[in-house]
């Protein structure tokens, strides 16, 4: 559940004031609430009627603030009523005012002469972020495309990692994932595994899922090396930004021996297996011999089983059915195909059992063998 944040302005601010809780409930864990005082005469009293959320944001402008308060006024409400109920309480300046120098000391934010600024570290606040490294100040383009509100951009790999190395701060979840040569099941369930999700099921009901989440969380995903034609199915939830990259080719899989060589070690080194699925796509694709194709299959298989990534692994299972039987493997093919009515039923389907091979051969067919 999302924490509170009440912002109580002047009714003269009422503008402003929607605009800026507008924005912070977009780029905050915060739900944003509203407290309106009439002027400056009744603003403690209303900033008193503020407090109880998680947080209380006051707005001061010539409007709510015309004369320096009285220490033991403001005290009492800033500071021990906020104490009582466990109430941060934050100042955004909109406009110079006499707001008692105390308050400008910590939790202080002067959107007098730069508001931008000021409401990006409030927001940075809000999300634990601390202040914003130098480096964030290079990238003022994607920072307004993709930070400060929900949206969509596409640069140089270079500059992609580097903009969310320095404004990773800016969100509640930065994802950087290599895309190459991922289908459309594993990029999404590469994507929910990088937000800390257990997509278990089918690819639909995981995209579905991925989209709530990346509707309740501001997330930052940097996808790098995607297929274009991937790219109209990634439409998240309305406080995802997406950043993808350009790049002239995508680099080509690893060999068959040296992914065979990584993938044999799958439960000692999960996660470097986990982003090495696409190569091992890529060069199932391009490997000739149905044995390699297998082997590759089976330890992707039964890596995506242990995770339960199960949409991968049911389409892995394929893979690795489709490669034994042209090896002529009607055994091993008809095994793979019994785990995969295993994940249906994970799934809650009933599926068709798979029909067992016949026998090789009877004993009268057997070959005699001389003595």
């Amino acid at each position: 559940m999302r924490r509170t944040l009440v912002l109580c302005f002047a009714q003269a601010d009422r503008a402003e004031a929607y605009a800026i809780g507008k924005f912070l409930q977009l780029n905050s864990p915060y739900k944003v609430n509203f407290e309106e005082a009439h002027g400056a005469p009744d603003f403690l009293e209303t900033a008193g009627r503020a407090l109880g959320g998680d947080v209380t944001l006051l707005l001061a402008s010539p409007n709510s603030v015309t004369e320096t308060w009285k220490r033991e006024a403001w005290e009492t409400v800033l500071v021990n009523e906020a104490r009582d109920t466990h109430t941060e309480v934050l100042v955004l300046q909109l406009a110079p005012c006499p707001l008692p120098a105390l308050l400008k000391r910590t939790g202080f934010f002067d959107a007098s002469t730069d508001r931008t600024s000021a409401l990006r570290a409030c927001k940075r606040h809000l999300l634990g972020a601390g202040p914003e490294p130098s480096a964030a100040s290079n990238f003022e383009s994607l920072r307004a495309q993709l930070a400060d509100s929900a949206g969509v951009a596409e640069t140089s790999i270079e500059e992609a990692r580097a903009f969310s190395s320095a404004c990773s701060g800016d969100f509640e979840a930065a994802v950087q994932l290599n895309c190459a040569h991922l289908g459309a099941t594993g990029v999404i369930a590469a994507i929910g595994w990088e937000l800390g999700m257990r997509l278990r099921g089918p690819y639909e009901e995981n995209l579905k899922s991925l989209r709530t989440l990346t509707g309740d969380r501001r997330c930052l995903l940097v996808l790098e090396n995607l297929n274009p034609e991937l790219r109209p199915l990634l439409k998240f939830g309305n406080r995802a930004s997406l950043l993808f990259t350009t790049s002239e080719h995508t680099p080509a899989p690893r060999p068959t021996a040296e992914l065979l060589a990584l993938f044999s070690t799958w439960m000692r080194q999960p996660d470097e297996c986990l982003r090495a699925l696409g190569e091992l796509e890529a060069r199932l694709a391009l490997e000739p011999d149905p044995l390699e194709r297998a082997h590759l299959a089976r330890a992707a298989s039964a890596l995506l089983t242990n995770h339960e990534r199960f949409a991968e692994a049911f389409e892995m299972l394929d893979r690795l059915s489709a490669s034994l039987e042209e090896a002529g493997d009607a055994l091993g093919s008809y095994r793979a195909r019994w785990e995969q009515s295993w994940i249906l039923e994970q799934w809650g389907l009933r599926p068709a059992q798979p029909t067992p091979p016949p026998p090789a051969s009877t004993a009268a067919e057997q070959m005699a063998l001389p003595f």
